[in-house]
């Protein structure tokens, strides 16, 4: 039988994972990573036990937080808004289990994911999921070929209602229980008070026009979202929309007009289908700048290191910090790291 490492985050989907491995014929080892210290394990040892499959537990508190807090933390306080699951996925969950892997003599990996991966030529892509309601391609487009070319995703070709009754069936304690829609490090979705208690300093700031007129106090710039137009707390006789956020000057930019995109730029690119050097010529392609099941028709091209992606319709905008993932078909061809938007 093939060894599989397989990571078990102790939810529901990790353990079908498991589960499905096993019944594929393969001989799946349970490794669960103690990220920070609140980190629960005991449900995903409770599955490993009853699989009767090896399970262990792998330390990477020193990397998650050197890698993906300090990521956040820097991120907003440069007026970013980072998506911390992209960054812990391509460089600390899925890296750890293949690292774990390597140090046992394993040649798979596998996780809970709802997507598959796809061989095209000679380059490893993520394809969209069975259940469109739950494709995850989105939060996996920063992983690299050598860790795609060994990664299983056996949830794919599943919907999750089918999950939970395979769960349910195999009597697993984690069959019902509620998904977490919180960053797993900030479950009271607090973002302002994990940043105080990171030690980011947030010094109330002020409302400004786009045209540089201040509009009143506000609170510290990384307590705003692009977009937000509810709890701004600005009196203005009408709603009022951020459409930027300014580190340097702690300014909260806003307009009476909720911000929308026609074209975004993007870098620290992640080519899957695509390789360095595609797509030099304008391509048509779809697009999503956010977690959602909707992608955007749009044409898209690379200039050195820097993705412009144009929009057929303009569409909220997105906020610096966030991901844009381009796609033919159900096909991830690269990803980047939005810099910034324009109207146009």
């Amino acid at each position: 039988m093939r060894a599989v490492a397989v990571g078990m985050s102790g939810g529901v989907d990790s353990a079908v994972c498991a589960h499905l491995l096993k019944e594929a014929g393969y001989a799946p080892h349970g490794v669960s990573l103690l990220m920070f210290e609140e980190t629960d394990n005991v449900s995903a040892r409770e599955v490993a036990e009853k699989l009767g499959i090896p399970f262990s537990l792998y330390d990477v508190r020193e990397a998650f937080a050197a890698s993906v807090i300090r990521d956040f933390t820097e991120e907003y306080a440069r007026g970013n808004t980072p998506n911390p699951c992209i960054t812990c996925n391509r460089t600390v969950k899925v890296p750890s289990i293949a690292a774990f892997a390597d140090q046992h003599g394993i040649p798979s990996i596998a996780t809970g994911h709802y997507a598959r991966v796809k061989k095209i030529g000679s380059r490893y892509t993520v394809s969209c999921a069975a259940d469109a309601a739950k494709d995850q391609t989105y939060m996996l487009w920063a992983l690299p070929q050598q860790i795609l070319s060994r990664l299983i995703l056996p949830l794919g070709e599943y919907t999750k209602a089918e999950i939970r009754e395979i769960a349910a069936a195999m009597d697993f304690t984690c069959a019902h229980a509620k998904e977490s829609q919180d960053i797993c490090f900030i479950p009271d979705g607090d973002y302002a008070a994990f940043l105080k208690r990171a030690g980011v300093p947030l010094p109330d700031g002020t409302f400004a026009d786009e045209t540089g007129e201040i509009l009143g106090a506000a609170k510290n710039q990384a307590c705003y979202t692009v977009g937000q137009r509810r709890g701004l707390g600005l009196s203005v006789g009408h709603h009022m929309y951020v459409t930027a956020r300014d580190a340097k000057e702690n300014r909260v930019i806003v307009s009476a007009a909720s911000p929308t995109a026609k074209t975004v730029y993007a870098d620290r690119l992640g080519y899957l289908a695509a390789a360095e050097g595609d797509l030099q010529q304008e391509t048509r392609l779809s697009a999503k700048v956010r977690y959602t099941t909707q992608t955007y028709p749009c044409t898209a091209f690379v200039d050195g290191d820097r993705l412009t992606v144009r929009f057929d319709d303009p569409l909220r905008a997105p906020s610096p910090g966030q991901s844009v993932v381009l796609y033919d078909g159900d096909d991830i061809v690269l990803g980047g790291i939005i810099t910034d938007w324009s109207r146009d």
